[in-house]
């Protein structure tokens, strides 16, 4: 049983789980989050496997931020890779035991042309062998390289969708079911779609079925869990999208922009509130004062490798829902050094 699975035996709910994100959920973000309530997993942005052992020593060690984390409280955490080559991927995953990670998510969703151009993220789905290639690395290097050879307490998982220009279930599927990893998780959208319909959860329940079916046929093999992902708005929302749709959990992305709080909702679940009459509302202090700490830990470990113009997309996130909002969002969204900001918002709190 995968550490996964374990801990949802063990809160016996739906799993609600940070969703990676380029450029979103690097360490300072989940800094932020975790100080409020983490989730129930992290997920690290996503990074290139060949980069890390590729690339030069600058270029590591650039790549090498994105797999910054707070060891002690960032926990359980995945680090997701992508790769369309066996050594690489092999490597990589060699690398994230090292660091210390709880497991490794495959990417095969990225609609990003630059990622596809190297049969990578979505572009898996059209390279079917490449994609049993890569697994088998992920699987491998768990097996060489964990303590005690195959642990459960490394997760395998692959992050996915539906499809590359239309629905793919029938085939894409049950080729990711018999590699027996730990996690699938479903971005209910294919490729050709992005983000600009909305995400059909119908889609997640048929992938549930699917495993379901499946591990009838295979009973001496390992079913994964299956998570769902697509336009939720908060833990209420996803809670009920997991029990609609049969899901073992649910992974939050855009709706966390600015909202480090977001996890904080599961109480509500844990106290059997399921009309959320308790949710949380930060404060003005509160919400200047996490933007306070997420710019000084950009800053501090990613300054120097990063634009600081990639803080500004909190900015306005943040700054909502009080009275002088709009005028410390404006102040603030004219900046372009951290000390200028920082120096700005800690006059106001």
């Amino acid at each position: 049983m995968s550490f996964i699975s374990k801990i949802k035996k063990e809160k016996n709910r739906p799993l609600f789980v940070l969703a990676p994100m380029a450029d979103v959920t690097d360490v300072a973000f989940r800094t932020v989050i975790s100080d409020a309530m983490s989730p129930d997993i992290y997920w690290t942005e996503f990074v290139s496997a060949d980069g890390l052992i590729r690339a030069t020593a600058s270029g590591k060690y650039k790549l090498q931020k994105d797999l910054l984390y707070d060891r002690e409280k960032q926990r359980p955490i995945i680090a997701q890779l992508f790769s369309s080559t066996y050594k690489y991927m092999y490597e990589a995953t060699k690398l994230c035991i090292e660091l210390g990670f709880d497991g490794v998510d495959i990417n095969m969703g990225c609609p990003d042309r630059s990622i596809e151009k190297q049969k990578s993220g979505a572009a898996m789905m059209k390279n079917p062998d490449l994609a049993i290639d890569v697994i088998k690395a992920v699987k491998d290097a768990r097996r060489d390289f964990c303590e005690g050879g195959d642990s459960a307490d490394f997760a395998v998982t692959v992050k996915t969708r539906v499809g590359y220009n239309s629905v793919e279930l029938d085939t894409w599927i049950p080729l990711l079911l018999d590699q027996e990893v730990d996690l699938i998780t479903i971005h209910a959208r294919t490729r050709k779609e992005m983000s600009k319909v909305d995400a059909d959860w119908s889609h997640v329940k048929t992938v549930v079925n699917m495993r379901d079916a499946w591990a009838l046929n295979n009973e001496d093999k390992k079913a994964p869990l299956i998570f769902g992902n697509g336009d939720v708005k908060d833990i209420k929302d996803a809670y009920e999208k997991s029990m609609t749709y049969g899901c073992d959990g649910a992974m939050i992305g855009r709706a966390m922009f600015g909202n480090p709080w977001l996890f904080k909702d599961i109480e509500c679940i844990e106290k059997g509130d399921f009309d959320f009459k308790d949710k949380f509302t930060p404060s003005r202090e509160e919400r200047i004062k996490s933007l306070i700490k997420q710019v000084e830990i950009f800053d501090r470990e990613l300054g120097d490798v990063k634009s600081f113009a990639l803080m500004k997309k909190f900015f306005k996130t943040y700054m909502t829902g009080f009275d002088d909002a709009k005028e410390i969002r404006e102040a603030i969204m004219s900046m372009g050094r951290a000390e200028e900001v920082l120096g700005f918002l800690r006059g106001r709190v």
